[in-house]
């Protein structure tokens, strides 16, 4: 029988893991626009990435049930119940899906529309935002935290970077 304490560290690592991957993918996805005399090596690197994230989330939301069941659902009414934990999994894969679909378009060479362009950016930011919350307002439990948290904002800040270059001109 699975022991809650076991169960969570599978929790934490598994969202660590999915953290460090979203980093890396905001962290291609900025430096495709940057150089992008190698888009085809940023676009492989951002593809893996995102896909690394999609399946290391997802082991996450499965360590997630599995800590549910350990513990009779505690760990999940302790935090917003099932109603929020089932809707956050099903707006986590419809903007993942959104995310994959558009980095299939982008191998293909298609182009997006400005608004979905700016959807894809808003879903990027809640999803960076989810992650960011868990780790800067724990900043002084551990060091961990503090370089988790750095990570995400500078992976954020390559991915925004070259769109906030752009719009200056």
């Amino acid at each position: 029988m699975l022991e809650a304490e076991t169960v969570t560290i599978g929790v934490q690592w598994t969202a660590r893991t999915s953290a460090l991957l979203f980093s890396g993918f905001l962290g291609a996805a900025g430096m495709a626009a940057l150089w992008p005399a190698s888009p085809l090596r940023f676009a492989v690197w951002r593809r893996r990435l995102l896909a690394g994230f999609i399946a290391v989330h997802s082991i996450h939301f499965a360590t997630v049930l599995t800590l549910a069941a350990v513990t009779a659902g505690a760990n999940v009414m302790e935090r917003g119940g099932w109603v929020f934990h089932i809707g956050v999994g099903l707006l986590f894969y419809g903007a993942v899906i959104k995310l994959w679909q558009q980095e299939k378009r982008r191998l293909a060479g298609q182009v997006s529309s400005p608004g979905t362009r700016r959807f894809l950016v808003l879903v990027i930011i809640i999803i960076w935002l989810v992650f960011v919350q868990a780790y800067a307002l724990r900043l002084a439990l551990s060091g961990l935290f503090v370089v988790m948290s750095l990570l995400l904002i500078a992976g954020l800040a390559v991915y925004l970077f070259p769109m906030l270059r752009l719009r200056r001109g």
